[in-house]
């Protein structure tokens, strides 16, 4: 029977059981089930592998043993699963060079080592995750290497100079147009040596002039003149007839460097920093050269067992790369392999300088460069790292974009794949790296989360929430919340060390400093118990998504900083029918998993029903074979605006664009294959096959969802990405039994239909941001009543408020606590009650008020808090209650609301903008005030029971 609307609030809340980390016992009402029945210990309790887990910033090595082990303590004492231990402290994270010695201090030295290991030690006491970064900064750079030599990064770039037709150059060859990539403000030009690749001459195009925004250049007058040059110099006749572009290309080092220190280094004072160069990332010089330096410095045996016992990887942030254009010195000879041809002729094109031949010629070119660039980046970095972790018991975890990749099929090819809520705002970033990870066989999909523009000390645990509940819908399973930063540096101010505050020595900060020196850190058991639960749901089992999108672009996060979306589904259409999808590249296509049995693709994975072709002009010949054997096969296909009409590779071109468009007829002639003229209309055409969504709801709607099936149970994860509550019935795919659990709390209650058929249909309402779980194939046990509100609500307006009021102390690391105690006749913010209007801290309101008797006959009672600031805990008559939803504020009080006097304690807790603002004007304070507390309106309901629903068969 559908779940009426009225009745949802209190599904979530009956048949509570307290999150871990929660203060109080089980719970029950008038119409709970029986304490925990059915819910399983892992979705109750969940592990420590399932929680949440913290980027860890360290000032180097400048840390105590005491404080490492006083952190991770507070880390899991808080409930969260684990850390990754990255070094920041330069003039981006706030903290100086010249303050920290790098011999003494710096990462890799004898005393990083026992840093590390007492962090492992605590860490495996306490059965937490831990990881390590490849580097001290990123992109992954390594003392020793010069900017020439082996394994350090290169860059190619080109000069070039205007030569009339008939006149003689005689002179030395053109210099590059720009400077090292590497070479900053902060960073002087670095010792590199530009070597000359190749020159060439090509005629002009009518109207083009060297330095024109666009060059044309006349294809078949390219003539190579790199024999001919002589000691640097050149002396070349140009043919009569228009003006002629002599093209001098280079290879060089970038340059690029990051302040990691070399554990041999002699540096007598700390103003004396050896730089460490950024490895080659597309040849497997660099790759080795991480892992050689690793091997001589890094990983002593007991560090390396303690790893190995706390599950740790080896991480890898995205390619920060600085390049005009990204090189390899074996190029030249991995293009003519992978490519089939020689790619000097075509240097111009892919050198950065703005020349072109025809159009056609000029995109097929750049498109070979990236697929080549992917291949290296692929088999010589993320291969090879890979295997470097498994050889130690390890595994990598890393960030696969940042430059022309294919980034689904890199997700699919590593242990861990990772995005970033930063970079990620459009969902579909994560969709591209879930396709990956679920055609890959793996299981995570993490993700680097809350890193906020100027968030130090100001972002709440709501809003972070929020950002996560978004990203988990996206195919995110583990959060790195971004971050945890250790509790002291030198030059720090109260309340301590926050990494990145300020940001580039400016007055902006950039994410937040979580920990104990934070009010609103009273509260964290409560938010890592929830989204450790929401973790758990969204690893069970194997994923279900409804279809498929191809993405043959490169690089998951392009065009994030402009905010453009390449190759991603812009209709929003589709989503708010209901249907999951997911980004398969070319390259992921050709991944074992990529076959199709029952009219699914990925069966024993994903099992997508459909692939939609978005308006894809372009496709590799390969793709096309493969997508007619799967349509051949039973795989549904819906083609959105153009079919493909051509090949995107440069070799062979015509006669594979030939053989391509027999393809894509014989394609387009298949049973299973649909065309539609838009992005728009695709929901419908996938209704008119048969493909529905495994959530199906009733109507449009802004609710998201992920599915996961184990066995014959079917795990739901609901979540409302729209500004408005959602209140509407869905149909879930799945055994239509099962039970409804509440995230926050633990608290599960059966939900049934009655009508026994091989869906479930529900009544959801959501507030915006709010997330539930539905768990099919199981039940809780109990019986279930409509519960039925009764009379006027009890409102509660007077309220007596005590502050502990967190201000700087004696030292950076120590707060000084006073109280306040202000007596309320109305709700009001901190900011608006004359003395609390800068203070953060911990507010406890207290409220005593009469119960008439016919109140609590009518059944039981629940609490609505209306708006806070920001996370809250309550209790009853001296008894705590179980997490409050921050999205929903309202605690279930079932039947211990008593006739006569009864005392409600609401805890709230803030963040340091408020004090910061006055503390430190410097940084803070251009921040407005933020509103803290409890604002209300405050009310108690009363409800009572209505009919028993029927136990399902075999409940």
């Amino acid at each position: 029977m559908a779940v009426a609307p009225s009745r949802r609030r209190f599904l979530q809340s009956i048949g509570a059981v307290v999150a871990a980390g929660a203060l109080g016992g089980a719970v029950t009402s008038s119409c709970a089930v029986e304490s925990g029945t059915g819910v399983p210990e892992w979705l109750r309790e969940p592990a420590a592998s399932m929680r949440p887990r913290f980027r860890w910033w360290w000032p180097g090595a400048m840390v105590e043993d005491a404080q490492i082990a006083a952190e991770v303590e507070a880390m899991a004492a808080a409930g969260f699963g684990g850390f990754e231990i990255g070094d920041v402290w330069d003039s981006v994270s706030g903290v100086g060079a010249e303050s920290i010695d790098p011999v003494r201090y710096g990462w890799g030295t004898p005393r990083w080592h026992a840093a590390v290991a007492t962090a492992l030690k605590t860490a495996k006491q306490h059965g937490l995750t831990a990881d390590l970064t490849i580097g001290p900064h990123w992109p992954s750079a390594i003392p020793g290497l010069t900017p020439d030599g082996v394994g350090s990064a290169k860059e190619i770039v080109a000069g070039a100079v205007e030569v009339a037709g008939g006149a003689v150059f005689d002179a030395a060859v053109p210099e590059p147009a720009t400077p090292p990539s590497g070479v900053t403000e902060g960073n002087p030009a670095p010792p590199v040596t530009a070597v000359l690749h190749a020159l060439l001459a090509a005629r002009l195009q009518p109207g083009s002039a060297v330095g024109g925004r666009v060059v044309g250049l006349v294809a078949d007058s390219v003539t190579d003149l790199t024999t001919t040059v002589r000691d640097g110099r050149i002396s070349w006749t140009a043919p009569d007839g228009s003006a002629w572009a002599l093209i001098a290309i280079w290879t060089r080092g970038t340059g690029q460097i990051v302040n990691a220190y070399d554990t041999k280094s002699s540096a007598a004072s700390p103003m004396t920093t050896p730089q460490a160069y950024v490895v080659d990332h597309f040849g497997p010089d660099g790759a080795q050269a991480v892992i050689d330096y690793w091997g001589r410095n890094l990983l002593p045996d007991p560090i390396l067992d303690l790893l190995r016992d706390v599950g740790g990887s080896i991480f890898e942030d995205s390619l920060e790369l600085k390049a005009v254009v990204y090189w390899t010195p074996n190029m030249p000879r991995e293009f003519a392999e992978r490519r089939g041809y020689d790619l000097t002729r075509y240097l111009p094109l892919i050198a950065g300088t703005g020349f072109s031949y025809d159009d056609a010629t000029t995109t097929r070119v750049r498109h070979d460069y990236d697929q080549t660039i992917s291949d290296l980046y692929l088999d010589n970095r993320v291969d090879k790292l890979k295997q470097w972790c498994e050889s130690l018991g390890l595994r990598f975890r890393n960030q696969p974009y940042g430059a022309p990749l294919d980034s689904t099929l890199a997700a699919a090819r590593t242990d861990i794949p990772e995005g970033e809520s930063l970079a990620f705002s459009d969902l579909d970033r994560f969709r591209t790296l879930a396709g990956g990870r679920d055609l890959g066989g793996r299981a995570i999909l993490s993700d680097e989360a809350g890193a906020f523009l100027n968030g130090a000390y100001n972002t709440t645990w709501k809003q972070l929430i929020t950002t996560l509940n978004s990203n988990y819908a996206a195919g995110v399973n583990q959060v790195m919340i971004h971050g945890f930063a250790y509790a002291d540096a030198p030059g720090a101010q109260w309340p301590g060390f926050a990494a990145f505050s300020p940001l580039f020595g400016g007055t902006i900060s950039f994410a937040e400093a979580w920990g104990p020196r934070q009010p609103s850190w009273v509260h964290a058991p409560d938010v890592s118990t929830y989204l450790g639960r929401l973790q758990a749901v969204l690893r069970a089992g194997s994923p279900r998504v409804d279809v498929a999108v191809y993405r043959q672009e490169f690089n998951a996060s392009a065009g994030a900083l402009t905010g453009s979306a390449v190759g991603f589904f812009d209709d929003p259409g589709l989503r708010r029918a209901g249907y999951t999808y997911q980004f398969l590249s070319h390259g992921a296509l050709t991944l074992p998993r990529a076959r199709v049995s029952d009219g699914r693709l990925a069966a024993d994975g994903p099992g997508y029903r459909a692939l939609i072709l978005n308006d894809q002009a372009t496709m590799p010949l390969a793709t096309a074979n493969t997508l007619l054997v799967f349509a051949r096969r039973g795989l549904h296909i819906v083609v959105v605006g153009r079919a493909p009409g051509s090949t995107p590779g440069y070799r062979d071109a015509r006669s594979e664009d030939e053989q391509l468009s027999r393809v894509i007829a014989e394609l387009l002639a298949e049973r299973t294959v649909v065309r539609v003229s838009m992005q728009g209309d695709v929901p419908a055409a996938l209704t008119r096959v048969g493909i529905l969504p495994d959530v199906r709801p009733d109507g449009s709607t802004e609710l998201l969802s992920v599915h996961r099936v184990d066995g014959d149970s079917h795990y739901y994860y609901l979540y409302n990405a729209g500004s408005a509550a959602i209140d509407q019935s869905i149909s879930l795919q799945g055994n239509s039994i099962g039970y409804q659990l509440n995230p926050w709390t633990g608290a599960a209650s059966t939900v049934s239909d009655a009508r026994g058929s091989d869906n479930l249909e529900v009544r959801i309402r959501l507030e915006p941001a709010e997330t539930t779980v539905i768990v099919l194939g199981a039940v809780v046990g109990g019986t279930l009543r409509d519960p039925i509100d009764r009379g006027e609500p009890l409102t509660l307006e007077s309220w007596t408020l005590r502050v502990e009021d967190w201000r700087p102390g004696p030292t950076a690391t120590r707060t000084a606590k006073t109280e306040h105690t202000v007596h309320l006749d109305r709700l009001t913010p901190w900011s608006k009650i004359t003395g609390l209007e800068d203070v953060s801290g911990i507010g406890t309101y207290t409220t005593t008020f009469e119960v008439p008797a016919e109140f609590t006959r009518t059944g039981a009672t629940q609490l609505n808090l209306g708006e806070m600031f920001d996370t809250a805990r309550v209790s009853l008559n001296g008894q705590q209650l179980p997490p409050v939803d921050v999205f929903h504020p309202v605690a279930d009080l079932g039947d211990r609301l008593r006739t006569g006097e009864n005392t409600i304690t609401v805890q709230v807790a803030s963040t340091l903008n408020n004090r910061l603002r006055i503390s430190r004007p410097e940084l803070f304070g251009s921040r407005e005030r933020q509103d803290y507390g409890l604002l209300g309106p405050v009310h108690i309901t009363s409800y009572t029971s209505g009919t028993p629903h029927p136990r399902p068969s075999g409940a």
